[in-house]
């Protein structure tokens, strides 16, 4: 199969491609996912001094290996090399309450971000640029970004024209976005836009298709906001957990001519309680099962656990298709990691290469309306 140009990665982000066309999701139902199922874990990063609040990676522009997992802590945000567990940059002092990472740009040029939650009386975000060649962590903004009331978990996205980002933050009662416009190495925050979502709604995942992104509501109802703000009137799926621990996307098959069911990705949720992942198709919500992580020889499983993060792209070696990471709940909190390949593998779900996000970002398309133009859904 061949990939698509930069062009038609593009167009695949705002069309629908006969071999990546979108099917309408269906009803969603409260039924577990029909396979159960268990990976052997492949890797550990770190023994940490205080609870994984969240997990997110970061590819390297021209080396696999050498992507990062970025954690957040109660007392620090530390980025670790992927291939070595190696600590490669650390912010001390923050009380690290989640952490996302989205893109500007394209390919090997593009320009990543990280967004930290400080937590406190008053919550805020804070935001970091990753430098391409050092990895090191960089503040865009004198001042934090205020959360507001009622605030829950926020999620990173782009902007669909390839310069700025959308921060989405979750809220009890709703949701909020407001842009982030990057100039000189400068953040300047735009004016905010919020939706009301009976119920509220606790975590959520930008998408690098597009400006929508998934978020996990209590009772477990997962809720994909569309590129214009729209949620609907259904669920795109219900989980049995009532309050998912978290919530990642993998994406693939993004090529032309490829296979339809190789494409376009999953989305992750988490069951902190038995650290367990169930696994939804990003289309249409389609259940694919419930995976545990259990020891290997020398790492050992998760039972329960605290954050999840998903890594679309190549991180090397097992982690070429992407990787999926549980932090682990306990007196010595640490990272474990599987291949995203081996939790699709074992659920007998097909995939296609992964897809670079440096790749996904799409550019600005004068006939679409990537404003944040939110109505008020009713409560699914």
């Amino acid at each position: 199969m061949v990939r698509h140009s930069a062009a038609l990665l593009v167009l695949a982000a705002f069309a629908a491609l006969p071999a990546c066309e979108k099917k309408a999701p269906p009803a969603a139902t409260a039924e577990p996912p029909p396979v159960t199922a268990q990976v052997t874990a492949a890797d550990e990063l770190g023994t940490f001094h205080s609870t994984i609040n969240g997990i997110a990676f970061w590819t390297h522009p021209k080396v696999p290996f050498n992507g990062l997992a970025l954690v957040a802590t109660d007392r620090a945000l530390v980025a670790l090399n992927i291939e070595d567990g190696e600590e490669v940059a650390r912010i001390d002092g923050l009380n690290a309450k989640g952490v996302s990472v989205a893109y500007t740009g394209y390919g090997s040029d593009a320009q990543g971000y990280a967004a930290v939650e400080i937590g406190g009386k008053q919550p805020s975000i804070r935001i970091y640029a990753i430098d391409n060649a050092t990895r090191q962590l960089t503040p865009v903004m004198s001042n934090a970004i205020a959360m507001g009331p009622e605030a829950r978990g926020f999620c990173l996205g782009g902007d669909g024209s390839g310069k700025g980002l959308l921060l989405h933050i979750m809220r009890g009662n709703g949701w909020s976005t407001r842009p982030i416009a990057i100039s000189g190495g400068v953040a300047t925050v735009g004016s905010q836009k919020s939706a009301a979502f009976g119920g509220g709604v606790i975590s959520c995942e930008a998408d690098d298709l597009d400006t929508s992104f998934f978020a996990t509501a209590p009772g477990g109802v997962i809720v994909h906001v569309d590129k214009t703000g729209i949620a609907g009137g259904s669920p795109f799926a219900r989980t049995p957990v009532s309050e998912p621990a978290g919530i990642g996307i993998a994406l693939h098959g993004l090529v032309e001519g490829g296979p339809t069911e190789e494409c376009c990705g999953e989305v992750l949720t988490l069951d902190g309680e038995k650290g367990a992942i169930y696994v939804y198709d990003h289309d249409d919500g389609k259940p694919l099962g419930v995976v545990t992580i259990k020891a290997s020889f020398d790492v050992e499983g998760v039972t329960k656990a605290t954050a999840i993060g998903v890594g679309s792209g190549n991180f090397g070696g097992v982690y070429r298709d992407g990787v999926v990471a549980l932090g682990t709940d306990g007196d010595k909190p640490a990272v474990r990691l599987v291949p995203l390949n081996s939790v699709l593998d074992v659920l007998k779900a097909q995939f296609g290469d992964a897809a670079d996000r440096r790749a996904l970002n799409p550019h600005a398309d004068e006939d679409a309306d990537l404003g944040v133009n939110i109505p008020a859904p009713k409560k699914p």
